[in-house]
Order: C-alpha cells, then sequence, then structure tokens
C-alpha cells in the first residue's frame, strides 16, 4: 500500500523580522486534513512551528523523510505557511534569473541583515532532485502558501483580501555562499562555468504556490487566504 510522507511547516514567532498569527494554524489544518484520508502506518507525518523551524531544522526533517529509501509510487508532500521572499542572486545566477533575485522561504531563524536562515528556490531545486535521485518511481507535491512562492522549485485574486496581512519580508541581501546547504557539493566557479540544468537537474514533481514569484501572499485571522 502506498505510503504518504509529509514535512509540515508553519512559521508565525520570527526570531529577527515580523510574525504572522495563522501560519501554524494552516500546517495544523493542513496535517489534519490528510490525516482523514490515510491512516497510519501509512501516514509518516512531521509538523514544524515556530523556533523549531530554524533552516536547520527543516532541511534536517526533509533530508530524513524524503532522502531515503521509500516505496515505488509512495507520495512526499512538503507544505510550507509564513513568510517568503526575495533576496539578491549571486552573478553566477544571472543567466537563470531574469531579475537577479531568488525566491526564498523564510525560516525561524530567518535574518534580513546577514542574509541567513533562509531556504532559496536553488536549495529547494537541489533537495528535491536528491529526493527524486533516491527514490524515482516515487511523487513529489510541494505546497507553498507564503509571498513569491512561484517560483520557489520552478492565480491569485487582483484585489488585495480586506483586512489582510501580506506573508511577505523585506528583499534580502545577497547572501554569502557559505550560506548555502550544498556549499560543499557544488561550487560557485562550478555554477558559473554550466548550466544550472546540468549542476542541479530538475527533478520531477508538481508545485503548488499560493501566488506568482514577484506577488505576494495575505493571511487573515483565520488562516492563510490560499
Amino acid at each position: 500500500m502506498k505510503t504518504l510522507y509529509a514535512l509540515f511547516v508553519g512559521i508565525d514567532d520570527y526570531e529577527k523580522i515580523d510574525g504572522l498569527e495563522s501560519a501554524v494554524i494552516d500546517a495544523n489544518r493542513m496535517h489534519d486534513f490528510f490525516a482523514t484520508f490515510v491512516e497510519k502506518p501509512n501516514f509518516n507525518a512531521e509538523v514544524l512551528t515556530d523556533v523549531g523551524a530554524k533552516k536547520s531544522d527543516i532541511v534536517a526533517a526533509f533530508r530524513r523523510l524524503f532522502i531515503s529509501e521509500r516505496g515505488a509510487d509512495d507520495v512526499m508532500l512538503f507544505y510550507f505557511s509564513g513568510h517568503g521572499t526575495q533576496e539578491m542572486a549571486d552573478e553566477v545566477f544571472h543567466e537563470s534569473e531574469v531579475d537577479k533575485k531568488l525566491e526564498s522561504l523564510a525560516c525561524h531563524d530567518a535574518d534580513l541583515e546577514n542574509a541567513t536562515g533562509f531556504l532559496a528556490d536553488k536549495e529547494l531545486r537541489w533537495l528535491i532532485h536528491q529526493a527524486k535521485q533516491k527514490n524515482p518511481d516515487t511523487h513529489f507535491l510541494m505546497i507553498s502558501d507564503c509571498c513569491h512562492s512561484g517560483d520557489n522549485t520552478r492565480g491569485t485574486s487582483k484585489q488585495e483580501p480586506p483586512k489582510a496581512r501580506k506573508r511577505l519580508t523585506p528583499e534580502a541581501k545577497q547572501r554569502d555562499w557559505s550560506e548555502f546547504i550544498f556549499r560543499k557539493e557544488i561550487s560557485k566557479e562550478l555554477v558559473g562555468a554550466q548550466p544550472l540544468e546540468e549542476v542541479i537537474p530538475q527533478g520531477t514533481h508538481v508545485a503548488i504556490s499560493a501566488c506568482k514569484s514577484k506577488e505576494s501572499a495575505f493571511e487573515i485571522m483565520e488562516g492563510g487566504v490560499f
């Protein structure tokens, strides 16, 4: 029987940036929703929230759940609710990023001033590629409820919902190469010398996003509008 391996992340309480009010509610709701359709032992899930959702925590849980041997046709689901932002891209990414920016998830320890604590689209791409390399016959779904989520790995109303708050952080500075989780495996020189598709191939997956890469996502007290 197929197994659903799922990681649900919701962050309201941020260490160094303004917080939100309903991202944790959304993550728990999504967990409970899927739990009604897939019962244990075929539902293997983790929920990370607030201080338990630092970048290192999320990456470790991702590897634990998804970059391990799984059965054919098993499903892997990564859900994120919280702040999303753009950060200035290193020049080696300018060929693949026309606007010279990366789209990133803001983890609990996100720091705009030092450009740390953000999980960038290129890092997600690398992680998903690893998961699919390990388990080519599984299915991968990513759901992002945050600003700038349209290009996290690759429509909303044109009017802002009333009394809604943006799930948005200001733009982050360019990070040091040492802040990328693939810094030991992939050098800056390699990315600059070869096409991104060769350095970090895109693992087959389905992505569902709250908005496009240049748009904002919103929340109301009852939960995210998405």
